[in-house]
């Protein structure tokens, strides 16, 4: 895999008896639209390498038609009944 660029970053690392906490601060990219998208451990250098893929988000009227149709997918008292 080619990457067209690269760039540093300072990268946090705390280390506890169980556990290794990374942070990475992103300048221009917002951290919530970012998802792992694969990850490998490189014997060489004793590394931890870890792809990040950019996912994009919906668009805002997309997501006020999911919640308009799940809101409205039910007959108003349908939800109250229970199943005997």
């Amino acid at each position: 895999m080619v990457f067209p660029w690269f760039r540093t970053f300072s990268i946090t690392k705390e280390v506890g008896r169980k556990y290794v906490r990374l942070s990475i601060p992103f300048a221009t990219l917002d951290a919530q639209h970012l998802k792992v998208q694969d990850w490998n451990i490189c014997p060489q250098g004793n590394a931890l390498i870890i792809t990040l893929r950019k996912e994009p988000p919906e668009p805002q009227e997309l997501q006020e038609k999911l919640e308009n149709y799940q809101r409205y997918s039910i007959y108003p008292g349908e939800a109250n009944k229970t199943k005997d």
